[in-house]
C-alpha cells in the first residue's frame, strides 16, 4: 500500500515536525497553500487540496485557497464554487463539522445525496473518487476547513487520517494567524480610506462634489458602480429621491424617472426595514412582486438595470435620519460599509447646512438690499415731510377731500386719486398712508409714466438674475419692497395695456411672479393710484382695461383745480413764500397788494405745483422783504391789468386803503394802523370797508389780503 511505503519513507513524528518548521515560515495563504500541499503529496501521493474559512454566524464556508488540477479550473462550474459561500449543508463540510477525526467520503455516494455539495459535478470531473475533510480549530473555535482530493480509493487509511488530525493542528494555527493578519491589515486598511474618505468628502459642498466622492470610494472598495441615496423627508414621514450614480453603459429607465418622482413612506416594508437597522440589509428584488403590500418602490428599477439583490444602508447622525443608500449586491463588509455610511450622512446634512446657510445669505443680501432701498425712500418721505396736516385748505372742497382721506386711511381699501396735473395728488396719497395703520412701513411709489413700457414689469414685479440682457443681479420689485406697506401708482392712465393684465392679476391674488422666476411671490401692498386723465373715456376709447378700471375705482377721490379754490390761494401762497424764502436764505415775508391780485386772478392752468413755482421764481428775483413782482403769463389773467385799463375812483379808494393796511399788517386801531395814517376815525374806516365790500383782513405771514363780498 502506498500509505504503508510513505510511512516507511517518513514516520509521522518527522512528518509533523518538518511541518512545524515549514509553518513557522508561512507569511500569507500562497506559503500556506504551498507548505501544506508539499508536506500532504509527499505523504499522500497526487492529491490536491483545498482550504477553506467557516464563517460560523451564517453558518456558510467559502474557498480560501486551493491546488487543483488543470481539468478542476477549467471546468465551467470552477468559479462559482471557488469564490461563492456555500452552505455547510452540503453531505461534507457539516460532516466534518460534527467529527473530531477527518471524514472520509466516497464521491458516488455524495453524487446520490439529495443534499450534495453544489460543486460536486465539478469536482468529480478529473476523476476524484474519494475525499477526506476535516475542520481547523483553534482556540475552541472551528476557523476553517481543509479538504483532501484523491483520484484513488482507500487512500486515507487510519494512519493517514491519524497524520491529517496532527497536520490539522498545525494548519487552524497558522491559518488562525494569517486570518488575524488580514483583518489587521484589512482594518488598517479600512481606517486609511475611511479617513481619506472623510478628507474628500469636507471638500464636497454640493451634490455634485458629494457624487464624484461616493462614486470613487464605492467603487475602489465595494466594486460599487452604481447607487441610489433617498432623503428622510421629516414633515410627511416619507423619503424622497436626493442623488444617484448610474454606470455610463446603464440607459436611462421610466422606472429612474418613476422613482425620482415618487416618495417611500417610511412604514414601507422594505424602507422601514432598513430604516431601523443599525447593519446594511440585503433585499431579493428578483424575487419580491412588483405590486403586494411588501411592494418596495426600487424594485421595478434595479429589476431593469438586471440586480438581484440590493443593499439598503440606514444614513444618520445622532440618531436622526438622514436617508438611505442603496446600492445592488449580495455581500457587503458591514463594519467598512457601516463607517462609509455615517461618513456620508454628515456629507450629506453638510450639504444641506451649506445649502441652508447659501438660502440666509441669499435672504440676508435680500433684506439688505430691501432695507437699503426702505431706507433711500425714508429719506426721500422725510425730505418731502408730505402728511395731512400740511394740506392747506380753506375751501369747502377740499375739507371734504380731507373727511375723505380720514374715512378711507384706516382701511385696506384700493384708492383712485383724480384731478390735473399739479392738484396734490401725491400729497392725499401720503396723507392716506401716514394717517392708515401701514404709516411704519414704506408707500413706494412708481411714476408709470416717466418709465419706459420695457422697465415697468420688471420695476414693478422685478426679476431674477440672467432673466435678460442687462439683468447683472436679482432684484426685487415695488410690489415687494412696499410689502406691508402702500404702493402709489402715479400716472396710471399712462401704464400700457399688455401690462394692466398682469397688475389687475397682483392686486386680485395678491401674488406677482418676477420676471424669469419659477414661482410666485405672495404680497400684501394697499394700493392707491392717481391720473390727471379721464379714465372713464380712456375705458372707452379701448386705451384702459375695464376690469382695471372698476377695481381700481373702489373709493375715488377727485380733487378741485386751483381755479376751484380761490378761497386757499392766500395761504397757499404764504405757505410757499414762507418756505422758499427760508431755502434760499431770504428774509422776504410780505405779498404786495399787487401780486396777490394777480395771484387771485389767475387760472393756474398748472394748479399748486405752478403756484409754487411761480412763488419760487418771485423769490429768487426779489431784493427786498416784499415780494412785488410775479411773472404771469399775460393771456391768463381773468382781467387785463394793462395800462390801458383806467380804474374808477372807488377802485383806487379800494386799492389805497389795501395798501395802507398791507404796510400796517392789517393793523386798523392805535398807533401806526391804518386809521391813524389814513386820517380817519376807526368807525368811519370800517364803514368804508364795508362800503367798498372789503369784507375780512387776513394776517398772512406779513401780507394782507382782503376779499370783496
Amino acid at each position: 500500500m502506498r500509505v504503508e511505503a510513505s510511512h516507511k519513507k517518513r514516520n509521522e513524528d518527522s512528518v509533523l515536525f518538518s511541518l512545524g518548521e515549514d509553518m513557522a515560515q508561512v507569511k500569507d495563504t500562497d506559503d500556506l497553500l504551498c507548505v501544506v500541499g508539499r508536506n500532504l503529496k509527499e505523504v499522500l501521493g497526487s492529491v490536491d487540496i483545498s482550504i477553506e474559512i467557516f464563517d460560523k454566524e451564517k453558518m456558510t464556508f467559502k474557498v480560501l485557497i486551493a491546488d487543483v488540477c488543470h481539468e478542476q479550473k477549467s471546468h465551467p462550474d470552477f468559479n462559482t464554487i471557488a469564490f461563492n459561500e456555500h452552505t455547510v449543508n452540503d453531505g461534507i463540510h457539516d460532516a466534518a463539522l460534527g467529527a473530531i477525526d477527518p471524514v472520509v467520503l466516497n464521491i458516488q455516494a455524495l453524487q446520490d445525496n439529495p443534499q450534495k455539495h453544489p460543486g460536486i459535478r465539478f469536482i468529480a470531473a478529473p476523476g476524484i473518487k474519494e475525499i477526506a475533510c476535516i475542520k481547523l480549530v483553534n482556540k475552541n473555535e472551528t476557523v476553517g476547513f481543509l479538504t483532501i482530493f484523491s483520484k484513488e480509493t482507500n487512500s486515507f487509511l487510519l494512519p493517514a487520517l491519524h497524520l491529517l488530525r496532527g497536520i490539522s493542528n498545525h494548519v487552524s494555527i497558522a491559518l488562525a494567524n494569517i486570518l488575524a493578519y488580514e483583518e489587521i491589515n484589512k482594518r488598517d486598511t479600512e481606517k486609511f480610506l475611511l479617513l481619506a474618505f472623510s478628507r474628500d468628502l469636507a471638500t464636497a459642498r454640493d451634490k455634485t462634489g458629494l457624487k464624484t466622492v461616493i462614486k470613487q470610494y464605492l467603487k475602489s472598495l465595494f466594486h460599487i458602480n452604481e447607487y441610489i441615496i433617498t432623503i428622510k423627508n421629516d414633515e410627511d414621514e416619507t423619503y424622497s429621491y436626493f442623488l444617484h450614480d448610474l454606470t455610463a453603459n446603464s440607459p436611462e429607465h421610466d422606472e429612474l424617472e418613476f422613482l425620482a418622482s415618487t416618495n417611500m413612506h417610511v412604514h414601507e416594508s422594505v424602507t422601514a426595514v432598513v430604516s431601523q437597522s443599525e447593519n446594511p440589509v440585503i433585499f431579493n428584488v428578483g424575487e419580491m412582486p412588483m405590486h403586494c403590500a411588501l411592494a418596495f418602490a426600487g424594485a421595478p428599477f434595479w429589476k431593469s438595470v438586471g440586480a438581484q439583490k440590493v443593499i439598503g444602508k440606514r444614513l444618520y447622525v445622532a440618531e436622526q435620519d438622514i436617508g438611505i443608500i442603496w446600492q445592488p449586491g449580495g455581500y457587503v463588509n458591514d463594519h467598512l460599509l457601516n463607517g462609509i455610511s455615517a461618513q456620508i450622512a454628515i456629507a450629506i446634512a453638510n450639504v444641506f447646512s451649506n445649502e441652508k446657510i447659501a438660502c440666509q445669505l441669499t435672504e440676508i443680501n435680500k433684506y439688505k438690499k430691501q432695507l437699503e432701498d426702505e431706507n433711500l425712500y425714508l429719506q426721500q418721505e422725510i425730505k418731502a415731510k408730505n402728511n395731512h396736516e400740511e394740506i392747506i385748505r380753506l375751501d369747502t372742497e377740499m375739507q371734504k377731500i380731507i373727511t375723505m382721506v380720514s374715512q378711507v386711511a384706516f382701511t385696506n381699501t384700493t384708492v383712485l386719486i383724480l384731478g390735473e396735473t399739479g392738484t396734490g395728488k401725491e400729497l392725499i396719497a401720503h396723507a392716506i398712508h401716514n394717517a392708515s395703520p401701514r404709516k411704519d412701513k414704506l408707500m413706494v411709489k412708481v411714476n408709470c409714466a416717466s418709465l419706459p413700457a420695457s422697465l415697468i414689469e420688471s420695476e414693478l414685479f422685478g426679476h431674477e438674475l440672467g432673466s435678460f440682457t442687462g439683468a447683472t443681479e436679482r432684484r426685487i420689485g415695488k410690489f415687494e419692497l412696499a410689502s406691508n406697506g402702500t404702493l402709489f401708482l402715479d400716472e396710471i392712465g399712462e401704464m400700457p395695456l399688455e401690462l394692466q393684465v398682469k397688475l389687475l392679476r397682483a392686486i386680485q391674488e395678491k401674488e406677482i411672479e418676477r420676471i424669469g422666476g419659477k414661482g410666485t411671490v405672495k404680497t400684501d401692498v394697499r394700493i392707491i393710484a392717481a391720473t390727471n386723465r379721464n379714465l372713464q373715456k380712456e375705458v372707452d376709447d379701448g386705451r384702459f382695461r375695464r376690469d382695471l378700471y372698476y377695481r381700481l375705482n373702489i373709493f375715488p377721490i377727485t380733487i378741485p383745480p386751483l381755479r376751484e379754490r380761490k378761497k386757499d390761494i392766500p395761504l397757499l401762497a404764504s405757505h410757499f413764500l414762507n418756505k422758499h424764502a427760508r431755502a434760499n436764505g431770504k428774509k422776504i415775508n410780505q405779498f404786495s397788494a399787487k401780486v396777490l391780485q394777480q395771484l387771485i386772478a389767475y387760472d393756474f392752468p398748472g394748479n399748486v405745483r405752478e403756484l409754487e413755482h411761480l412763488i419760487e421764481r418771485g423769490i429768487v428775483i426779489t431784493t427786498g422783504k416784499i415780494l412785488n413782482e410775479i411773472h404771469l403769463p399775460a393771456k391768463k389773467l381773468k382781467k387785463s391789468l394793462t395800462d390801458d385799463y383806467i380804474k374808477t375812483l372807488q377802485e383806487n379808494e379800494r386799492d389805497h386803503i389795501l395798501f395802507v393796511l398791507e404796510k400796517c399788517k392789517g393793523k386798523i386801531f392805535g398807533t401806526g394802523g391804518a386809521a391813524q395814517i389814513l386820517g380817519l376815525p376807526p368807525s368811519t374806516l370800517n364803514s368804508r370797508l364795508k362800503k367798498l365790500g372789503i369784507k375780512k383782513v387776513y394776517e398772512i405771514g406779513g401780507a394782507v389780503a382782503a376779499q370783496r363780498t
